[in-house]
């Protein structure tokens, strides 16, 4: 449950990505199995991922309810703070890599992957915002699937990827007031959660065939994505307050595999 939790804040965290959570505690190769292989023991398959859903739900609305607060009060001071959650957890991924296989990683498809995440979110940000209409049916939609794929795929953030297409905020409202939002948009609900099924069921099956044959390249282009994800986050301004939480968020991030020994 205490995994599910970390993994439910890491859901509405901005740049952080709840799959690289669930790598560092150790769980996401289990969830992975899980649900590709859940006809082999449906009851042990399905007690399992159902502690990790509701533990994943209650961890998101607990941060969500904080979120809407803290973003319209100290934007800058939080914005370091998560770009210093990002990258320290860089280090963490390269040391569960080595744990796992004994192959160097593939660094030119990490630097190449890195490069294009940066200059793709550059560009998507500036371009693409407004397909993040609430009454969009593909803006919806994609906020579902790419909620999803954020969960499943470690390095890419839902909530940077939902920032890039204007959804962020659907994404803050929607776990710190379920209940208002479902009574009030039941329509906005069905698409984003076809989106979600669809998202969602599509990266499970890829991030299985990918780790299964493609582990060492599948690690590099996860790292990749993890550092150049953070460009989405500056707050265009630094400052010494700003600087701080860096070492900060980096600090606590550095301290998250200690959860994975308890």
């Amino acid at each position: 449950m205490l995994a599910g939790l970390i993994i439910g804040i890491g859901v509405v965290l901005p740049g952080v990505s709840g799959g690289v959570i669930a790598v560092i505690l150790n769980v996401y190769d289990k969830l992975i199995y899980a649900f590709n292989n859940f006809s082999k023991d449906k009851k042990g398959n399905s007690i399992f991922l159902a502690k990790m859903i509701i533990s994943i739900i209650i961890g998101a609305i607990i941060s969500a309810k904080l979120l809407t607060y803290v973003f319209e009060k100290y934007l800058v001071e939080v914005s370091y703070l998560f770009i210093g959650l990002v990258l320290g957890t860089v280090p963490m991924l390269i040391s569960n890599y080595k744990e796992k296989c004994d192959r160097p990683l593939n660094y030119l498809v990490l630097v190449i992957v890195m490069v294009v995440s940066i200059l793709l979110t550059v560009f998507l940000k500036g371009n693409l915002v407004e397909i993040g209409d609430d009454d969009s049916v593909i803006g919806l939609f994609l906020a579902g699937a790419l909620f999803a794929i954020g969960k499943v795929v470690p390095g890419l953030s839902s909530s940077v990827m939902l920032s890039i297409i204007g959804q962020y905020d659907l994404l803050l409202t929607l776990f710190a007031n379920p209940f208002d939002f479902i009574s009030t948009n039941l329509l906005g609900v069905i698409i984003v959660g076809i989106g979600f099924v669809v998202g969602g069921i599509s990266s499970l099956k890829l991030m299985n065939i990918c780790l299964e044959k493609y582990y060492p390249v599948t690690y590099s282009v996860i790292i990749g994505f993890v550092i150049g994800s953070v460009v989405v986050l500056y707050p265009g301004i630094v400052t010494f307050v700003g600087i701080l939480f860096f070492l900060i968020g980096f600090s606590l991030s550095l301290g998250i595999p200690l959860l994975k020994k308890k």
